[in-house]
């Protein structure tokens, strides 16, 4: 009598060699999510560190600023504490000076503090205009089903 069939062996073998493809498929499938993920957290981890190493910058220059405004005035205080001026009018005018600087120097570092708090909230944006986009994807997921 004649087999009309595949034999069960060869049935056998096919079957393995199919596990085989399907467990090779998964594992890389797993994998790549793993490195894709990964690549994210590192890419978000970058972010924050340049965002801190500005920042840094910007603090230590205001520190500096700082250093040499103390100096400055120190400075200036033993100066006049060594020598009086004829008049009163000529210390008032440059106290009036003093006074104009320290003012521009604030204003310089409310400008920096601006800048840093611009500078903190582009990686929120970017991450919120994600978030919106994933919703969007979801939602045209959802309609689709």
């Amino acid at each position: 009598m004649e087999n009309s069939g595949i034999e069960f062996s060869l049935f056998k073998k096919v079957i393995g060699l199919m596990s085989i493809v399907i467990a090779l498929s998964v594992s890389k499938i797993y994998v790549s999510n793993q490195i894709y993920y990964r690549s994210k957290e590192i890419n978000k981890l970058e972010i924050e560190v340049s965002a801190l190493k500005e920042e840094n910058s910007i603090l230590s220059m205001n520190v500096e600023k700082l250093r040499y405004k103390t100096e400055i005035l120190d400075t200036i205080k033993d100066y006049d504490k060594d020598y009086s001026y004829s008049s009163k009018n000529s210390t008032t005018e440059t106290d009036e000076n003093r006074l104009e600087s320290f003012d521009d120097n604030q204003e310089e570092e409310k400008q920096q503090q601006q800048q840093q708090q611009q500078f903190k909230s582009q990686p929120q944006q970017k991450k919120e205009s994600k978030e919106e986009k994933k919703q969007e994807k979801e939602e045209d997921l959802d309609n689709d089903i």
